[in-house]
């Protein structure tokens, strides 16, 4: 039992910090003119976004905190060995609330997205990023071609999109 958690943790951690390297060609896709232009952007839309945006990243940016003081909190706790089987699933649990926590404000920033745009204009844009990651794929953060390449970038700048 005390293996497993162990091992899941430290596969839990490695691709939590791997997640955290790729990037979108750009978080605020809204304000690059060709994506603008081919969403029909208005100024309207623009605001509302960049609105929905800050909002999330605030959020987000807590989340992350909290996933990483959980993290820390279990890696701590399986140093010590006087800390039991019990104890340590309630800490690993733990970090998976805080990971679902920030799953969750990826996927409402998506959805308010989708809200903004309404469903056409949204497809067209899943399509804009289908189209980049293919003529970025195995690209890891600028750092060129990598051998089988990794997970793709994201549109909120996060995480990957539920869509």
């Amino acid at each position: 039992m005390m293996k497993k958690i162990v091992l899941s943790t430290l596969i839990l951690l490695f691709l939590g910090a791997a997640a955290g390297l790729a990037q979108p060609p750009e978080a605020r896709w809204w304000n690059k003119p060709e994506v603008a232009k081919r969403l029909a952007l208005t100024d309207a839309d623009k605001s509302r976004l960049e609105a929905v945006f800050t909002e999330s990243q605030r959020r987000r940016i807590e989340l992350r905190s909290a996933v990483a003081k959980e993290r820390f909190d279990l890696d701590t706790a399986l140093a010590d060995p006087k800390a039991g089987d019990q104890a340590l699933a309630e800490r690993y649990q733990r970090v998976i609330a805080a990971q679902n926590a920030l799953a969750s404000e990826r996927f409402a920033f998506i959805l308010k997205t989708r809200q903004i745009l309404g469903p056409a204009r949204f497809q067209t844009l899943k399509s804009i990023f289908e189209d980049w990651r293919k003529e970025h794929a195995g690209e890891w953060r600028g750092r060129g071609p990598r051998k089988g390449a990794g997970p793709p970038p994201y549109p909120d700048g996060d995480g990957p999109p539920a869509w």
